[in-house]
């Protein structure tokens, strides 16, 4: 693990003015730093792909592990900075890519078995989020930091309030962890909310036989109308007959189903 201080190192960061059009809130506090590569794993030789990697906190934590990273940035004001940033670790052990993430081939950046991580910007974090759990078990582990509403969203469980189409979509073919909440005070700027740091550690396999277009359909139908009964928000796709048929009481609410009983009516639809 790298030597840090805990001190904030605003200097990075205050060389580029965080812009707020592309929600940026660039994480200067050292502790927080060290607490998300040992979050990330034994980087030592592996290959990172960071997502939208700003002025490269996150980026030279990583290096000094030993990782090689893949950073994508789309604010053209940091790339020059990332390209220093590659010129004091060995040749090739950093790659920056210029572009937006959000049109990024994330498989063809990173090879089977990397791992994804990321500061994700709030305005599009569930986004990217979605776009790394549609590669499946391309990579072998996805940390984020987000909002912390959304990592609660992510690794929800059900009977909860926060149990929804995040969720479930994530954890199909997914163990996601909640692992810790990062205050505003880290940022530069400081956001107006706390952030947390979400673990995804992908799957083989799905945890039940489920076509993913379906189980979308059902929990959005469902989740859209999450205080109606299932016989009210899924008249339209499935039957009181066929829930049923599989177990689940039509005059049962979408928070109380578990993931393997969303997968059991999404084979109905």
């Amino acid at each position: 693990m790298a030597n840090y201080n805990d001190k904030p190192d605003n200097s990075s960061a205050h060389s580029v003015a965080p812009k707020k059009a592309f929600g940026q809130n660039f994480l200067t506090d050292k502790h927080y730093l060290r607490r998300i590569c040992s979050a990330v794993g034994a980087v030592e030789g592996q290959t990172v792909l960071e997502l939208g990697a700003g002025t490269g906190a996150l980026t030279r934590a990583l290096l000094e592990l030993g990782a090689n990273v893949v950073c994508v940035e789309k604010d053209e004001r940091c790339i020059p900075v990332l390209n220093d940033m590659a010129k004091e670790f060995a040749e090739g052990q950093l790659t920056v890519v210029e572009g937006d993430a959000l049109e990024a081939d994330f498989t063809a950046l990173a090879p089977k078995g990397s791992m994804l991580a990321g500061n994700l910007h709030y305005n599009i974090g569930t986004e990217l989020v979605m776009m790394g759990v549609a590669t499946g078990d391309h990579f072998k582990k996805h940390t984020y930091l987000l909002q912390k509403e959304v990592v609660q969203r992510i690794a929800a469980k059900p009977q909860s309030n926060d149990w929804g189409r995040l969720a479930i979509a994530c954890q199909l073919q997914a163990e996601c962890d909640h692992l810790f909440d990062v205050p505003p005070g880290a940022f530069f700027p400081p956001p107006k909310v706390t952030s947390a740091v979400v673990s995804i550690t992908p799957l083989e396999n799905p945890k039940f036989e489920c076509e993913r277009k379906k189980l979308e359909l059902v929990a959005r139908l469902a989740f859209g109308q999450r205080r109606k009964m299932l016989r009210a928000s899924l008249k339209s796709t499935i039957s009181e007959e066929d829930m049923q048929s599989v177990g689940i009481e039509p005059t049962r609410r979408p928070e109380t189903l578990s993931l393997e009983e969303f997968c059991n009516l999404a084979s109905l639809a």
